[in-house]
C-alpha cells in the first residue's frame, strides 16, 4: 500500500475511534455511535439517523474499497 493510503486508513481509524462515547476528542465531538446526543444548538440527534460526515464510506473512496478487499483477502486466507 502507498503511504497516502496508509495515512487515509489511519485517519479513518481515528474517526471510527471517536465514535465511542468515551472518546469525545476533548469535548469537540459530541456525535457517537451508541446513543442520542444533543448538538450545540439543542437538537437531539440519534446515531441511526445521523450520516457521520467525517467518515467517507462511499464506494467512490478508493482507499476504503481497497481496505475492504485487503480484509476480505486476509480473512479468506486465514480460514484456509
Amino acid at each position: 500500500m502507498a503511504a497516502w493510503e496508509i495515512s487515509q486508513i489511519k485517519d479513518l481509524a481515528h474517526e471510527i475511534q471517536l465514535l465511542a462515547p468515551a472518546c469525545d476528542d476533548g469535548d469537540v465531538r459530541l456525535d457517537n455511535s451508541e446513543y442520542p446526543w444533543q448538538d450545540r444548538v439543542g437538537n437531539i440527534l440519534v446515531p441511526s439517523e445521523y450520516s457521520f460526515p467525517n467518515i467517507d464510506d462511499s464506494s467512490q473512496n478508493r482507499t476504503i474499497v481497497k481496505l475492504i478487499r485487503l480484509i476480505r483477502t486476509a480473512s479468506e486466507s486465514y480460514i484456509r
